[in-house]
């Protein structure tokens, strides 16, 4: 995975990566370490946190693991997350402005 930027790209460009995510087991097999090195190495706190929390409802069994991770170093206690929920079901009250855009 290359940093362009703040950006996270991979190697093999749109085609390449299109093709790839047209096979979902294949596609989080190669992905998963990859948005695990961004989380560690690359995010923000307050990006790692983010991605904690979505680690945890993307029912990936790696993600959810990191996700736990996460908290648990933090001796926080880790949020029932389920799969799917609406992400401003569970963000915190103190979350900033602007973090959650409308959905329907």
């Amino acid at each position: 995975m290359a940093r362009m930027g703040r950006a996270m790209t991979t190697s093999w460009g749109y085609l390449g990566s299109g093709f790839v995510a047209l096979f979902p087991a294949w596609w989080n097999r190669v992905i998963t370490p990859r948005l695990l090195e961004w989380d560690e190495k690359f995010a923000t706190p307050a990006e790692r946190e983010l991605a904690a929390r979505e680690n945890l409802r993307s029912g990936i069994p790696e993600l959810i693991i990191a996700g736990r991770r996460y908290y648990e170093k933090q001796g926080r206690p880790v949020p029932f997350i389920r799969p799917g929920d609406a992400l401003d079901s569970y963000l915190p009250p103190d979350a900033p402005a602007g973090l959650v855009t409308a959905h329907t």
